[in-house]
């Protein structure tokens, strides 16, 4: 781009009217913010004017260790996102520079929101890390075990999740949990069938929100956080739990095919200090 415009005011110490935009996308969901006091067209849509800055981009030895901290006006969507159980998927943030009235806005930052911090009423810290950072995180080693060690529904399980998807509606909420009735008359409520499983549904239609389940009652469940963002009469896809044994595995799954465990262990250590003989 050289000669271009964009460079030109870049370079420039009084020409320049730098102008950043933030693009923050959560599944279909996406908000778009500039710095200033006034709307900015780019990309044939307006990027809302908004109390957001940075401190710039940093470069050390460890991707990990870059962060890339947003200042933010507390009463963003983004930031009310957090204030209760963080978002099931995670939010791509996409930077770019744009000098004002120029129509050259190139990319200077990707990564995703890892956390918020919430100051007061008036900001919030946004703390977000760059695509490099998520790749060199170390990964689960795979030991021996008499459990399945795998997630069901993965790759290496093997199961669809579809197939055993029950729509179900939210009858009434209480504190850790929610009662439900399940859609499908015909299907028989089974004891504890969605322990260790999950739950799902979607907001707006633009992404998914999902809570695990510790305890099914059968009419009736327990879940991991909070039930904020649920209202009674609300449509929800379940998922059946696993137990990571093999009477699950055969019995719900009939997936014996594909089951990580090794039940047959001997319970003693051969490395336990003691000598066999």
């Amino acid at each position: 781009m050289s000669g271009s415009s964009f460079d030109i005011q870049e370079i420039g110490t009084y020409s320049g009217r730098a102008v950043r935009l933030y693009l923050f996308q959560l599944g279909e969901a996406i908000w778009r913010y500039a710095t200033g006091d006034r709307s900015v067209l780019y990309d044939g849509v307006l990027w809302n004017p908004i109390q957001i800055s940075d401190e710039g981009l940093k470069q050390k030895s460890e991707a990990t260790t870059d962060d890339f901290l947003v200042t933010i006006d507390s009463t963003s969507t983004v930031v009310q996102l957090f204030r209760g159980t963080p978002p099931s998927e995670p939010i791509k943030l996409t930077v770019r520079e744009l000098q004002f009235g120029d129509s050259t806005a190139p990319i200077m930052w990707v990564g995703y929101v890892s956390s918020v911090r919430y100051r007061d009423q008036v900001s919030s810290d946004i703390v977000c890390n760059t695509q490099t950072a998520f790749l060199n995180r170390k990964g689960l080693r795979l030991s021996w075990s008499r459990q399945c060690p795998y997630a069901l529904y993965d790759l290496d399980c093997g199961v669809s999740r579809d197939a055993f998807a029950e729509g179900a509606i939210v009858t009434r909420l209480f504190g850790g949990g929610f009662e439900y009735a399940l859609l499908d008359p015909n299907t028989g409520k089974k004891e504890h069938r969605f322990q260790n499983g999950y739950f799902e549904w979607t907001v707006d239609g633009s992404y998914f929100q999902r809570r695990a389940i510790l305890v099914d009652n059968i009419t009736d469940c327990i879940v991991l956080g909070q039930v904020d963002g649920m209202t009674e009469g609300m449509n929800i896809t379940m998922y059946p739990g696993c137990q990571r044994n093999p009477e699950d595995c055969t019995k719900v799954f009939d997936n014996m095919s594909n089951f990580g465990g090794f039940p047959m262990m001997p319970g003693r250590s051969p490395f336990d200090g003691n000598p066999v003989f």
